[in-house]
């Protein structure tokens, strides 16, 4: 069956749905004064694959074939919309073209959007607040928080690039966090990328670093953030040397406070393979519940792997952090 569209000339509100398919609204003004006054006229049915006027002998077999405007209102909306008897034309006027834009292009289709039961919604909002408001982290300079071992917390550093790369050519690393290999110059790139990111709202990136000044041994952060939604993902990895020391499950408890306790986070979640033992340590130390295992979930070098999820919500009791 082809769908048939009716012209209804004159009344408000149209839209004129040209070659490139752009609806372009059209101003009261331009109803004709004697559609207003409520007379009755009819219109002819038009292909819409093609905007030219169908045969009427065709047009019959269809059920909507003709509408007739019974009246009229000031406003230019129907009040009522019913088939009626083929064969009465609308007269072609000119001056009955609704459009303040430019002739529509041969073939454009004018259809009354009241007509065809077209509705105009206003922009959709959710009825749920944000958990997390948009500026709310990036208002602030990225917090420095002390560690285990007298170590700090601190955003990551151009000086840093050094023990970012190294990082990426370590085995353990690049088995679990399936870092890209990288160079000094593409590591400290990275970084200001990172930087860029809390500005952003999008990932928090911190440097476990020795005592002082000392060089980055590790990293944790929280990325993939739904501030909107209150969740996020916790990661993180060690150099060897700082391994063994529980430096990372202090670390993952001091971010996690600041996540859910400063940021305002509802849930933040963190995963490993079940085949990486110590990082389920690092999380049950952390206080993150195990949720369950997802089944072959990441893709690592050997394969895929099944995972552990583990999570913390706002609310659960923290344990006390090691001395710093």
């Amino acid at each position: 069956m082809i769908l048939r569209l009716i012209a209804l000339p004159g009344l408000h509100p149209f839209f004129t749905l040209g070659r490139g398919g752009v609806p372009s609204p059209c101003s009261l003004r331009h109803i004709p004064s004697d559609v207003i006054a409520g007379r009755h006229h009819w219109t002819s049915p038009l292909d819409v694959t093609t905007g030219r006027g169908l045969d009427p002998r065709t047009a019959r077999r269809s059920a909507f074939t003709r509408l007739k405007i019974t009246e009229t209102v000031t406003t230019g909306y129907p009040r009522e919309v019913r088939p009626g008897a083929a064969g009465t034309r609308f007269p072609t006027r000119s001056e009955h073209r609704p459009c303040r834009a430019p002739a529509p292009e041969p073939g454009a289709i004018a259809i009354n959007a009241t007509a065809i039961g077209v509705r105009h919604h206003a922009p959709m909002t959710s009825p749920i607040p944000p958990v997390v408001p948009a500026g709310r982290m990036s208002r602030d300079a990225q917090p420095v928080f002390p560690a285990a071992g007298g170590r700090q917390l601190r955003p990551w550093r151009a000086a840093d690039a050094e023990a970012l790369a190294e990082a990426t050519r370590d085995p353990d690393i690049r088995q679990w966090n399936r870092p890209g290999q990288l160079t000094p110059d593409d590591a400290r790139a990275r970084i200001a990328r990172w930087r860029e990111r809390w500005a952003s709202e999008q990932s928090a990136l911190w440097a476990l670093a020795g005592p002082g000044e000392g060089p980055a041994v590790g990293l944790i952060g929280v990325a993939d953030f739904d501030l909107a939604g209150g969740s996020a993902e916790l990661l993180y990895w060690l150099l060897p040397a700082a391994r063994g020391t529980g430096a990372m499950s202090d670390a993952v408890l001091r971010v996690s406070r600041w996540a859910l306790d400063d940021l305002g986070l509802h849930r933040l979640r963190l995963t490993h393979s079940v085949a990486n033992p110590a990082s389920c340590r690092v999380a049950a130390k952390a206080g993150f519940t195990l949720e369950g295992t997802m089944r072959s979930a990441l893709l690592h070098a050997d394969g895929w792997h099944d995972e552990h999820l583990h999570a913390r919500i706002r609310g659960d009791a923290w344990l006390a952090p090691a001395t710093g």
